[in-house]
Formats: structure tokens, sequence, C-alpha cells
């Protein structure tokens, strides 16, 4: 399972101890999973590496629900943020642009408290 090819030792071999080594029953099926997936993607084409590095740290956190008044807030924020770059490499010199972030959060707040009530 923790095994790369030609048998050599894998970094968790050196780090963990052997009871973690074995895979709970449900993670192996996910093991078995991803390997499936890996294999038709390579078979397919879609992938042409021979090593995949994936990240799987999982860290909690809340989460906004998507409102109209934070999706709008979101798209503001994309879209200076877009325009900083441009105005940073040199193009639309002459433009004028203000960024308005901090007008739109005050507003978005006010529209949840009055959303609230």
């Amino acid at each position: 399972m923790l095994v790369l090819r030609n048998n050599q030792i894998t970094i968790w071999e050196q780090i963990l101890p052997k009871e973690l080594q074995v895979l709970p029953e449900e993670l192996q099926r996910i093991d078995e999973l991803n390997r499936l997936l890996l294999e038709k993607a390579r078979d397919q084409k879609l992938i042409r590496s021979r090593k995949l590095r994936i990240d799987t740290t999982v860290i909690e956190s809340d989460i906004h629900h998507p409102t109209d008044a934070r999706l709008m807030q979101d798209s503001i924020k994309v879209i200076t943020r877009t325009v900083k770059k441009i105005k940073e490499s040199g193009a639309a010199i002459r433009t004028e642009f203000q960024d308005r972030n901090r007008s739109v959060k005050k507003k978005t707040l006010n529209i949840s408290k009055v959303v609230r009530r």
C-alpha cells in the first residue's frame, strides 16, 4: 500500500510506526479508487506524468453561504484584483480606478443586517 515502484522505501515507511502503515478497510477502498482513477486518466492520456502529488490536507473553516450580496462582494473583489494587476503591468495607465472593496463590504453587512430582522 505504501510502497513505491521497485519496492523503494517511502517516506511514510520511515516516519510512521508499523501499525499505522496498514490502512483501515475504508481507506484501502479509497486508495484503490484513486489508483483506478489515475489508471483511467493515464489510459485516456488526460495526465502524462509518471508521478502525481496530491495534497489532501483538510482544514475545518467557516464558509459563507452564497447569498446575492456575498456573490456581489466576491465579484467586486475579483474585478478589483484583476484591474490592479492590469494597472501594475503597465496597461491602462491613464484609466482612473477607485477601489470599492471597503464600501461594498459595508453595504453587504448592511444588507445582511436588514435580512436578519
